[in-house]
């Protein structure tokens, strides 16, 4: 399998605080395969946003337990390694 280079990359605003009710910053993540943008990862207090990069108008949302959902079931799929 060839690999790929991927790379990504985090837009940060000046302080991370996305845990305060009246917070309005994200945490915003592009993640390309080489020049090729693949898509944006928006993580909020309340929600978690996939933007396909050949999607501009609807993000695929769910809130964090929907995303532990599709993580869980991520990871009976892939290896059972810990991470550190």
């Amino acid at each position: 399998m060839a690999e790929k280079n991927f790379a990504v990359v985090a837009h940060l605003p000046a302080a991370v605080e996305i845990t305060k009710r009246t917070s309005q910053n994200s945490l915003t993540i592009e993640i390309k395969d080489g020049s090729k943008k693949i898509g944006t990862l928006v993580v909020g207090r309340g929600t978690v946003e996939w933007w396909p990069e050949s999607n501009k108008i609807n993000a695929h949302r769910g809130n964090w337990y929907q995303f532990a959902e599709v993580m869980a079931t991520l990871s009976q799929k892939r290896s059972t390694r810990k991470p550190n």
